[in-house]
This record gives structure tokens, sequence and C-alpha cells, in this order.
């Protein structure tokens, strides 16, 4: 006799019937043979032989909601940094039973950059999220919740409130009778042209004015003493306004001054960078003493000068042509020919594009060319003759075709050859 196999039947039924002849049952919902062959019969259908009801279909999230402001559970249309808000699933696809949803995932992506996961809400229907106020350079945010990998059909989309950027003016010397100075500190002091294309480049419409002027022979060591003590009274004082628009919030900041409120602006801006302020721009305009203070973050700070320049002439006579540390400089030849210049650097909106074009420029090498030069005697031999290379480069990337005198980018300096040529020099 053969050998008789064992084996487990499983029903799943509430009413079982069968026949004498052992036929099969004609309401089982579920019959499993483990013994041999696999029998699954679905009830009043007949029997199929290893073929299993159909498999469950892939768990997704179908809607996300939020951001909720935990404080009043409702929904917000913009978002604050520093505060907590609500995020939560609240439809799948089908029902989730509690293993599945421990494979709930939660993303986080800021304005076009990439999608960063939340391991430590991994699991979680509902999640609460805030943006750090150090995080000025966003201005939305997304949420995505899935199972397998973000989709962009299933996602929260918010803005993100950031305070306006502030463009701080510092000005220089200025005496009711010298028409080479302004008239009067603080706005009035300032070009509105000037002012308008600052604001236009900054995307800025909050600004504020300090008087670095000083004494009319002071020293730029002294100014610059002068605004970090400036900048430290206001540190300590929670009621002001400085405080308040520059050391109390986040934002994008940037920093204009001109003439002798350069080095007082610098001293300023020792104190904020010790802060942690965020500069995004320092531009100093015809800046005056730039051999008694240096530039504090020469990677963002600019110089520009025009030529020629009746006040700086005088007040620069023994001093170098750039501030100590700066990478980056421009001297453009006055459009207006006349002696003016010193007044044009803090009024004309030309002036701004100068810095602009400095910001962008480039040279791309296009030739060389061996150029002498003749020494004269030392009194003890006859003159002589030196060779050397000259390298030219054609400048790109110039929005309003500056053509500059002298350009020191890198601190390499290049000087105006031909149109959109600059030369350097290589003894």
């Amino acid at each position: 006799m053969a050998e008789q196999k064992k084996g487990q039947i499983q029903i799943f039924a509430k009413n079982i019937k069968g026949n004498a002849r052992g036929g099969i049952l004609e309401e089982s919902k579920f019959t499993r043979n483990i013994a041999g062959g696999r029998h699954i019969q679905n009830g009043g259908n007949g029997v199929n032989n290893d073929v299993n009801q159909p498999r469950k279909e892939s768990l997704r999230v179908v809607k996300v909601e939020g951001p909720f402001d935990p404080t009043t559970n409702r929904k917000v249309d913009i978002i604050e940094k520093g505060k907590k808000y609500n995020f939560k699933v609240t439809q799948y696809n089908r029902l989730p039973n509690k293993e599945e949803l421990k494979n709930l995932k939660w993303g986080f992506q800021y304005d076009n950059g990439i999608i960063s996961h939340a391991l430590q809400v991994n699991g979680l229907t509902e999640i609460s999220y805030f943006i750090s106020k150090e995080r000025i350079d966003v201005s939305k945010l997304k949420v995505y919740a899935f199972f397998r990998s973000p989709s962009n059909n299933v996602k929260v989309e918010t803005n993100i409130k950031n305070l306006e950027p502030l463009i701080i003016y510092i000005c220089g010397y200025w005496n009711t009778s010298m028409p080479y100075a302004g008239t009067e500190w603080g706005e009035r002091y300032w070009g509105s042209k000037l002012k308008s294309s600052a604001k236009a480049y900054f995307g800025a419409k909050k600004e504020y004015f300090i008087n670095g002027a000083g004494t009319k022979f002071s020293s730029g060591n002294s100014r610059f003493n002068q605004g970090k003590q400036f900048a430290e009274a206001r540190l300590q004082n929670n009621q002001s306004k400085f405080f308040n628009e520059v050391f109390k919030e986040r934002r994008k900041i940037m920093i204009v001054s001109h003439s002798m409120g350069a080095a007082f602006a610098e001293g300023v801006i020792s104190v904020m960078k010790k802060q942690n302020v965020i500069i995004e721009k320092v531009v100093h305009l015809s800046p005056a003493d730039t051999s008694g203070f240096s530039v504090n973050l020469p990677n963002i700070s600019y110089q520009i000068d025009i030529d020629w320049d009746p006040v700086l002439m005088y007040k620069n006579a023994n001093d170098a042509t750039k501030i100590r540390n700066i990478k980056f400089t421009g001297i453009v030849k006055n459009p207006r020919n006349d002696e003016f210049g010193h007044m044009y650097t803090k009024e004309e909106d030309f002036v701004w594009k100068w810095f602009e074009d400095l910001e962008n420029i480039r040279f791309n090498f296009i030739r060389s060319e061996k150029k002498y030069k003749r020494l004269p005697s030392d009194g003890l031999g006859p003159a002589m003759t030196q060779s050397y290379t000259e390298k030219i480069y054609r400048a790109v990337g110039q929005r309003n075709d500056t053509q500059f005198i002298r350009v020191i980018k890198d601190n390499i300096a290049y000087h105006h050859h031909a149109q959109n040529e600059y030369e350097n020099y290589e003894f």
C-alpha cells in the first residue's frame, strides 16, 4: 500500500457543502492543501490549480496636508522661520496595516534643491517641522510623504516668510559749503538714481542711513574705530533701531559706503561679522584714507573709483590706490570730464552699473605680445632695454559694457588695452 501523505487543509467559509464521492467543496472561500499540490477554490466558481487570489495593490500615499499652525490647528499659506508647523498624511490608496505604516517616509525640499529624507520621523503619519532662522536663502518648502520614493503628485508646497533685505548706506564727509561733498548726511547725502539702482539690484526697499564722516582731517584708522564703537554700543542696546534691524533678526544685508565712510563701515562690519550677521555685499565708492583700514570680507567686497577725483587726489595723496586686503577693484574714466567725479560716485546710476560689471567681468586669454622697456642709466653704465611679455585678455560677462581703466580681480591687475581688451604684464 502506498505511503499516505499527511497534510493540512484550511477552509475559510461560513457554510460548507460536500458530496459523498469527495467532490470539491462548493462554498469554500479559500481551500489550501499543503500536503501535495496546491488547490485554491473561490466559492461558487470551481477549482483553480496553483492560482492564488490577486495580490494586494502596493500601498501609496495619495494625499498629504499642511502646514497647520499647532497653536490654532488651522492651515496656513505661509510659514515663519523658527516656528513649528504640522504636516499629516490624510489619504492612502487602500487601508494600511500597522506593519506597513512603519515604512512611511518623509522628505523635505527647499526651492528646487535636493530632497532630504528625515529618518527620525519614519513611520509617523503626522509630523512637526520648522525652518531655522539661519536659512535666509530659501523661499519655498516642499514636504513629501511616501513609502518607496517621493512623488511630485503627492506633496505640500508652501511659501516661507523672509524678512525684507536691508541696504545700509554709510556716508562720508559732508559740508554745507562744499559742492564736492554732501550738504547733509542721511538719505539726502545719496543721489536718488544711485539708490534706485542699488535697490533694484538687491531687491530691497528697506534702507538704513549712518553718518560715517568723522572730522575733515580724521584718519581711516580713527574712523574704523568709531564705526566699531558705534556697532558695539547698539549691540548692547536692544531698544535701538540698529539692534532690531541688524542683530535681532536674520536677513540679507548689503552695505554701501562713500568716501570717508568706508573706514567707518569696515569698523561696523567687524562687529557684524563676529555676530554672524549675513552680509551679502559690501560696495565702497571712492574710499578715502585706504591705508588706514582693511576689509573684513574680501570675497564679497568691491571698490569703485572714478578718474578724475579732486577730493581723493588730495585725501589719498600719500595712500595706496586700494583698501588693504580687498580683492576686487575698478576705476573708470569720468564720463562727464569735469571736476565733480567724487560727487558722482554717490549720486549717479552709471556708477552702480560699474559695480555690477566689476562683479561679473571675467577675462579670457587671447594672445601674448613681446614688448620692450628702456631702462635709464644708473650713472655707471649705458641705458638698457628690458623685454617683457604682455598678455592680452578678452573681457566678458559685463552687462553694461563698462570700459575700466584698470581692474583688479582676485588680486590680479588688468589694464585697458582696447575695446573690451585688457593687458597683464609679466617681467
